[in-house]
Formats: C-alpha cells, structure tokens, sequence
C-alpha cells in the first residue's frame, strides 16, 4: 500500500513541477496581444487524472493559452502507462502542433 502512496505522491509532484514551468513560461511570455496564444499539450496516468484535469480547466481559462491537448488518460479508470501520454505529448511538440508538453 506504501507503494501505491509514492506513486501518488510522485504524480503530484511531476504535475506540480508542470504547473510551475507553463505558468513561469506564460509569466515571461510576451503580452502582445497580436501574438497567437501558447499552444500546451498535457498527459499523465490514471493516478493523476483529477489533477491533471483540474491543470487543463485552468490553462484552458487563461487568456494566453490558445490550445490545451489533453493526451490521456481519458479516465480514472484508464490504465494506459504513462510513458504513452508522455510519448503522444512530446510527438505534438517535436512536430510543432503545441509549443510545450507536461507530463
């Protein structure tokens, strides 16, 4: 049971690490108004999926942020690893579909 605590916790804090390097990124982004809006792709795993859908619902609400991609999981009850969400996320940034990921 200890395991599945570690887990969780090491969930939360790469989605806490997320949330600080897209807001830090959005703080130092210029304001012009002219500019498209960031473009953030996000995924995690079943174990996160409350956190990372609270994350999406606030990048989605910020004015600088034009696209949110949300790569799974699509539920609690998804067990896709995480390494898929992670690869689907970082393939939009390599061909330039969003401009950064988080995992």
């Amino acid at each position: 049971m200890q395991q599945d605590g570690a887990l969780h916790i090491t969930t939360i804090l790469q989605y806490s690490i997320f949330i600080h390097r897209a807001y830090s990124i959005l703080l130092h982004q210029n304001q012009d108004t002219t500019m498209a809006g960031f473009r953030i792709a996000i995924g995690g795993d079943d174990a996160g999926f409350a956190y990372k859908s609270t994350i999406v619902e606030d990048l989605n609400k910020d004015p600088r942020v034009s696209t949110v991609v949300d790569t799974g999981p699509c539920s609690a009850q998804d067990k896709t690893p995480y390494a898929n969400s992670a690869l689907a996320a970082a393939k939009l940034v390599a061909s330039g579909e969003v401009d950064r990921a988080g995992e």
